[in-house]
This record gives C-alpha cells, sequence and structure tokens, in this order.
C-alpha cells in the first residue's frame, strides 16, 4: 500500500490518495499506462509524491510515442540515490525509462518528449485567446506595465533604427558629440528609467545568493 501525494499548480492544492496498491494505475495517467510500483520502483517510502503537470507531461509523451513505455522508476528519496544531490526523482517528477529499449526506442521517445516539454507554457491557458489574452494582460499590469512604456520602447526602437538605416552606429555618433549634447542624451536616459520603471513590484532576484 502506498501513500500517494499530488500538487496541483492549477490550483495550488495537494491531494492526498491514502491507500493505493501497487499494481493501481498512478492517479491522472491514462489508463494504466503507468502503475504506482514503476513509479516507485525500488524506493522504500511509505508516501509518494509528485505533481498533475508531471502526470500530464508522462500522458502526452505516452500518447505521441504510441507505445507502452517502460518505467525503471520516477520517485526516490535523498537517500536511496537519485542524481546527485538535487535530483527531480526526489520531487516525483522524472522518470527513468528506455533501460531495456533498442537504439531505435530510445531515439523514438526522445523525439517524442521535447513537444511535450513546451506544452506546460499554455497551463491554465484552457478558455483559449480569451483567456490567454486576459492572463497577458494580468502579467503585464503586476508587472508595473502601463501604457507609456510600450509608446517609449516604440518611438525609441524607431528612432535607432532610422539613425542606423545608413550604416550609422549610435552609440559611436553619441561619443562623438560634444560635451554637452552627450551628457544631456545620458541624463535623459537615466531620466526615462527612473521615470518608467516599475519599482516596488516584486523581491531583488539576487537577494537569496
Amino acid at each position: 500500500m502506498a501513500r500517494l501525494l499530488i500538487y496541483d499548480a492549477y490550483e495550488n492544492k495537494v491531494y492526498t490518495y491514502n491507500s493505493l496498491n501497487e499494481n493501481d494505475p498512478m492517479p491522472y495517467s491514462t489508463g494504466t499506462t503507468l502503475r504506482v510500483r514503476e513509479f516507485r520502483g525500488k524506493s522504500a517510502s511509505p508516501t509518494l509524491w509528485t505533481t498533475i503537470a508531471a502526470m500530464e507531461a508522462w500522458n502526452l509523451t505516452r500518447r505521441k510515442y504510441g507505445s507502452g513505455i517502460p518505467v525503471g522508476y520516477a520517485f526516490r528519496r535523498i537517500w536511496e540515490g537519485g542524481h546527485g544531490t538535487r535530483s527531480q526523482h526526489y520531487a516525483g517528477v522524472s522518470f527513468d525509462v528506455r533501460q531495456t529499449l533498442s537504439q531505435r526506442q530510445r531515439t523514438a521517445i526522445y523525439n517524442a518528449a521535447p513537444g511535450e516539454v513546451f506544452a506546460g507554457i499554455l497551463q491554465g491557458w484552457q478558455g483559449g485567446f480569451a483567456a490567454g489574452w486576459e492572463s497577458v494582460t494580468n502579467l503585464v499590469t503586476s508587472s508595473g506595465i502601463d501604457g507609456r512604456l510600450p509608446v517609449v520602447l516604440t518611438c525609441g526602437t524607431a528612432i535607432v533604427l532610422a539613425m542606423e538605416h545608413n550604416g550609422n552606429n549610435v552609440a559611436r555618433w553619441i561619443r562623438k558629440q560634444c560635451f554637452v549634447l552627450r551628457w544631456t542624451v545620458y541624463y535623459a536616459a537615466a531620466v526615462s528609467i527612473l521615470f518608467f520603471a516599475a519599482f516596488g513590484q516584486s523581491a531583488f532576484i539576487y537577494q537569496q545568493f
């Protein structure tokens, strides 16, 4: 018997399955393409864990490959061995497969998998273009970007492209100007950063290092 925890990134929830038999199919996997004993491998842990996203990636890869994929294991605890100290097996989201297959079969699985990795980019966009546009809008708004920045970026890009159209280099042109004009441009650039930047929207990304 196994206790299984599955994290749902869509809802930010953890679902618990308290009594799964070793021959039971893994929840959220298609049919019997992946059983609990295959996911567990040789791990002796009474509690296993994974994510719905990992199960969806398995389903997509298996469907695209079109045949059974033998799984050696997907789950390990840290002291049970894995791939270094940060193995994805410790999170139950990496599948050790293809060990008993021919090189041709391994290549076919390899070619089936990459496209499914990018499917996660569209996670949560089930509502089509409307939901997708709303997600993009919310992301832009939460990042502190308003209607002014796109206008400034568009105008600035147009100016640079127009100046470099005949082979001129903007940076070289600025350096050739007189002291007053050159530093006016420098200060204008600095002020524009202060004016249009989005402050206080997120923590300093390198503070954890």
